[in-house]
């Protein structure tokens, strides 16, 4: 673990020692924990949408053109190769 200083203006100094106190816990603690919770905040606005798949649904004209149970075939297909 690394030392460190920071310096804070005095109320929010005073907000954040009240919060500590509030909660039993070290101002250190207290300060881990906002900027844990603060990063989290941050990180989930920077961060990239969450995926989500929406499979596309269309009307197809007569049966598939490979049976995906069988994988030769299936691999033979999808490179192109037709038995």
């Amino acid at each position: 673990m690394k030392r460190t200083s920071l310096v804070l203006n005095d109320a929010v100094l005073a907000d954040v020692r009240g919060m500590a106190e509030a909660d039993g816990v070290s101002l250190r603690a207290e300060i881990e924990l906002l900027l844990r919770e603060g990063m989290r905040v941050i990180h989930r606005e920077r961060g990239a949408k969450r995926y989500r798949f929406r499979p596309v649904m269309v009307d197809g004209e007569g049966g598939p053109a490979v049976d995906v149970a069988d994988r030769r075939r299936l691999h033979d297909f999808m490179e192109g190769r037709q038995s």
